[in-house]
C-alpha cells in the first residue's frame, strides 16, 4: 500500500476503511473477515487465489473494495445475489459476512476455488451461501428456476454481450452491479437489456486505487 498513515493490521484497515466509506462493520464481522484472510494466505500456496502476499494488502484491495458495493446496495435488503466469477469470494462472500440478510450464490468455473469457498463458509460458520461450479455460458443458457434480484460482476468482463447475458439470471426488475477500474469505466458500454440507474466512484481508503460501482436495471 502506498498511502501514508495506513493502519498496520488487517482488522483496522477493514473497520476504518469501511467507516470511511460510510459502512460500519462491527468487531465480530471484522474478526470473521480477518480469519477469512488467514485462510486465503494458507490456501494460496495450493491454488491461485490472489497475487497479494500480505494480510494488510488483501484487506484493503479485496475486502474494503468488496464493501464498496454497499454504496449502491442497501444493507438489510434481503436480496438474492449471484456473484459471477467470484474467484476467492470477492465481493460475494465478503458482502454475506457483512449483511446477514443476504442470500449469496458464489459462482466460478474453477472447482478448486469452490472447494476453498466451501471450506471458508464451514470455518466461519456462515449460512445463506450457495455454490455454483459452472461456466457463465452454461448457466445463462439454462437459468435456474429461482432467478436473482442482483447479479454482481467484479472485473469479470466489460464485453456488452457478456453483460447483457446476465439478464437471463435476473428477475424482471433485477439489477446488475458492475465493479470497474478506470480503464473499464472509460469504455463506452452500451447495453441492450439494461439501463444505468446509479453509480458510485471513489478512491479506496489507504490505497491509490480508483473504484467505480455501476448499477443497471434490467429492461423488461
Amino acid at each position: 500500500m502506498t498511502a501514508q498513515h495506513s493502519p498496520d493490521n488487517a482488522s483496522e484497515i477493514i473497520s476504518r476503511g469501511a467507516d470511511i466509506l460510510g459502512i460500519h462493520i462491527d468487531r465480530e464481522r471484522t474478526a470473521l473477515m480477518v480469519r477469512y484472510i488467514a485462510l486465503i494466505l494458507e490456501w494460496r500456496r495450493r491454488i491461485s487465489l490472489t497475487s497479494l502476499t500480505r494480510a494488510v494488502d488483501i484487506a484493503a484491495l479485496h475486502f474494503v473494495d468488496a464493501l464498496s458495493v454497499f454504496r449502491v446496495l442497501p444493507r438489510g435488503s434481503s436480496a438474492n445475489i449471484i456473484d459471477v466469477g467470484t474467484g476467492a469470494g470477492f465481493p460475494g462472500l465478503v458482502l454475506r459476512i457483512a449483511d446477514d440478510s443476504l442470500n449469496v450464490t458464489v459462482m466460478d468455473r474453477d472447482a478448486r476455488k469452490i472447494v476453498f469457498l466451501k471450506h471458508v463458509v464451514h470455518e466461519l460458520g456462515l449460512t445463506g451461501v450457495t455454490f455454483l461450479n459452472v461456466d457463465l455460458d452454461r448457466v445463462t443458457s439454462h437459468p435456474p428456476d429461482s432467478l436473482f434480484d442482483v447479479a454482481i460482476s467484479r472485473a469479470f468482463s466489460s464485453d456488452p454481450l457478456v453483460l447483457d447475458s446476465f439478464a437471463s439470471l435476473l428477475k424482471s426488475d433485477g439489477r446488475l452491479i458492475r465493479m470497474a477500474g478506470p480503464s473499464s469505466l472509460d469504455k463506452d458500454i452500451s447495453l441492450d437489456r439494461f439501463i444505468e440507474v446509479d453509480r458510485w466512484e471513489g478512491i479506496l481508503p489507504f490505497v491509490e486505487r480508483f473504484r467505480g460501482v455501476i448499477v443497471y436495471r434490467r429492461i423488461s
